[in-house]
């Protein structure tokens, strides 16, 4: 049903703390807008028990030019968890996809990350979106993500040892790099052991040659 001023009905809404449920409509109405309706979405964004309303409806409805990127890249560090069922399970526009790959915040990109995976049916996304994703998982993944992206794309550990082996100081994350290393046979540990560069720590050619058997890295 056509609504003619859904801000109108969202400033009601919102001053009387309406259900979640009851204002998404109104909001995706606003969105579908020409100019997606501004007012409308201040009206919902200053109210913090509607963050989750505005992600659902940015990522669903909206597009990032509509001049609501920022907000909605704002509320998605409110629910990050949510984000992640969100984008795994619902169509997403690809530049949504990648303006929460390249987020600032860590955890946000290793939600994104994971949801994006998942939604390929985990698989690595084809094109510029797999630049973003490999960037994401590269810097923000962690073991548990790593763990599961490896089985099918261990490209993805190769790269994780070589840009990690370059950093200047790399905050080496034992657990991450034990996963990364049990991944690889040993020919592949070999040869990464020789591209490294030879000023880069030791603890990492170190791994690659021994393993993950005991307390090595010391």
């Amino acid at each position: 049903q056509h609504v003619d001023d859904p801000a109108a009905w969202l400033e009601e809404l919102v001053a009387r703390g309406a259900p979640p449920g009851w204002v998404i409509p109104f909001l995706e109405a606003a969105a579908l807008l020409p100019g997606g309706s501004g007012r409308a979405w201040e009206v919902v964004a200053a109210d913090g028990r509607y963050d989750q309303v505005c992600v659902r409806v940015g990522l669903g409805t909206a597009r990032p030019d509509d001049g609501i990127a920022d907000l909605v890249m704002e509320r998605v560090t409110t629910c990050p968890d949510f984000l992640y069922h969100f984008i795994r399970s619902r169509e997403v526009a690809v530049e949504w996809k990648l303006c929460l790959l390249r987020h600032p915040d860590p955890g946000v990109r290793s939600r994104a990350a994971r949801g994006v995976w998942e939604a390929e049916g985990k698989r690595r996304p084809g094109g510029r979106l797999g630049v973003a994703w490999e960037e994401a998982v590269l810097a923000c993944g962690g073991p548990g993500l790593m763990s599961d992206v490896l089985r099918d794309d261990p490209d993805v550990g190769r790269a994780w040892i070589l840009a990690e082996a370059d950093r200047d100081e790399p905050a080496l994350d034992e657990e991450l790099l034990s996963v990364v290393v049990g991944s690889l046979g040993m020919d592949d540990r070999r040869e990464l052991a020789r591209a490294i560069s030879d000023d880069a720590d030791p603890k990492f050619r170190r791994y690659l040659l021994e393993g993950d058997s005991g307390p090595q890295l010391a």
